[in-house]
């Protein structure tokens, strides 16, 4: 059985075997993210971390799970102002509940 060995910021040195390890590549415009991940058994911490190349051809050929994905093109944009709380996105949604046209107010004449 391989086991693989990793570091949880809490707890330290962990060893895990190849069904606890997860691969994550996100799908970018340039090149791929890879990034390992688990979950510690002693904590319960989920861990991620960058995976160079090799560790992914590591990885991938020990038979961990890999998952692609792409996030939108505005999740990497910069983002300035207030955060929005919970209050207001309750307030908002209940006006989008009661106003009798939603799309008609929000977009300027």
């Amino acid at each position: 059985m391989t086991t693989i060995k990793a570091t949880c910021p809490d707890c330290g040195d962990v060893t895990l075997t190849i069904a606890d390890v997860r691969l994550e590549i996100e799908e970018t415009l340039t090149e791929p993210v890879s990034c390992f991940a688990f979950e510690c058994r002693a904590c319960e911490r989920h861990v991620r971390g960058e995976a160079t190349p090799e560790v992914v051809r590591s990885l991938s050929r020990a038979g961990a799970t890999v998952r692609h994905f792409r996030l939108p093109a505005e999740a990497r944009e910069a983002h300035s102002g207030p955060v929005i709380s919970e209050d207001e996105v309750i307030r908002f949604g209940q006006w989008l509940e009661q106003a009798p046209d939603p799309i008609r107010a929000l977009v300027p004449a």
